[in-house]
């Protein structure tokens, strides 16, 4: 049986062996752990690895030859393992020296992490709506040039992470600006766009651009495109240069909710953001990228069949078991670990600065 989801793919001008992408993931981890938890990834035989949270300015950005240097390595060890490598390009909106202050009332359990989720929107607002037009300006260029940078170190592909930053300047939560980039959503929409521009100016790397989508009735997520936005968003995305679409829940709300565990009121099943993927695929020919508790590859294939997504991302799953792709190819599916959706060691190790783990690490061999 062939199936859909190790199919070959191209998107932009970068092929990939198969529809099986590892989601950009903060692991939380020190450099040599985190490279050899990528290098299992690999070696399971998934085709694209999205190495997430890199700053276009500051400390970790790609200008900095150390950070530079540190990526090429990675970048070649990934590529001798068979993946492709993405580069998430980002700025965080939230001011973390401020709220350094914080982490002993959070380490204590005084103050939870939604709690602190609330103190960094709070943060985000005052960042987006106190900007001065010179800053924007000049990180707007930094993700040029980051890109650039990407390219010159190994990259294969290029994320525009559209939340953080991006996703603070797209919400009509969160921006109360009354510039060219506050008020309505063409407005609000700018920055990503202009960001978008500076990429494609800067590197010919296809982007892939991270739509966070956010819900009301019932409300989820706070920055990002609400859903009934999408068109015309999606089509100015495209006209800046996207090359596909990796589609998911807007951030800056709990935690549990972007990852949601097995009892989610709303977000328990699996291929549970598809509904978002859905709604773009309908607005696009460009390659969408579903994530969302994807586990099964029954479930997956099904999904790549009828159309609905044209490739896979997963996280927790393939923390779970990263020779996932690898033992579909073998025709061996059924001895693939499934994610429990526990979030007992990945989501609450790295809350608790340990690191992304997961409960079968210690039973490895049984997954063999």
């Amino acid at each position: 049986m062939t199936h859909a989801c190790v199919k070959p793919i191209t998107i932009g001008n970068c092929e990939l062996k198969n529809r099986i992408f590892f989601a950009p993931t903060t692991l939380g981890l020190k450099p040599e752990e985190k490279a050899a938890k990528l290098s299992a990834i690999a070696q399971g035989q998934t085709a694209l690895i999205i190495l997430p949270d890199i700053p276009v300015l500051g400390s970790g950005n790609l200008q900095n030859p150390r950070t530079f240097a540190a990526y090429q390595q990675l970048i070649s060890q990934l590529h001798q393992q068979g993946a492709k490598v993405s580069a998430q390009l980002h700025l965080s909106d939230a001011n973390f020296k401020a709220m350094l202050k914080w982490i002993p009332a959070l380490l204590t359990h005084r103050l939870t992490a939604d709690q602190l989720r609330q103190k960094l929107n709070d943060s985000a607002a005052v960042t987006v709506n106190q900007m001065r037009e010179k800053r924007i300006r000049e990180i707007l260029a930094a993700f040029g040039l980051s890109a650039q940078q990407a390219q010159a170190a190994g990259f294969d592909m290029i994320q525009v992470h559209g939340d953080r930053l991006i996703g603070s300047f797209s919400s009509s939560l969160i921006n109360k600006r009354i510039d060219e980039y506050g008020g309505c959503l063409e407005n609000r929409m700018r920055f990503a766009l202009e960001a978008v521009r500076q990429v494609r100016q800067h590197c010919s790397l296809p982007i892939d651009y991270k739509l966070a989508v956010r819900q009301i009735n019932p409300d989820y997520g706070k920055a990002g495109v609400l859903e009934q936005d999408l068109d015309p968003v999606v089509g100015w995305l495209e006209q800046a240069g996207v090359d596909c679409f990796h589609v998911t829940l807007a951030n800056h709300g709990a935690l549990t909710d972007t990852i949601p565990p097995a009892n989610h009121p709303a977000f328990s099943a699996e291929g549970c953001f598809l509904k978002f993927a859905d709604q773009v695929k309908a607005l696009t020919c460009k390659p969408v990228i579903g994530v969302g508790n994807l586990r099964h590859p029954e479930f997956i294939d099904q999904a790549i069949e009828s159309g609905r997504i044209d490739a896979a991302a997963m996280s927790r799953q393939l923390i779970a078991d990263p020779d996932w792709t690898a033992k579909l190819l073998a025709g061996h599916p059924e001895t693939i670990r499934y994610c429990a959706g526990c979030n007992q060691k990945c989501l609450q190790g790295l809350m608790s600065h340990q690191g992304i783990h997961c409960i079968y690490d210690q039973k490895r061999s049984d997954i063999q």
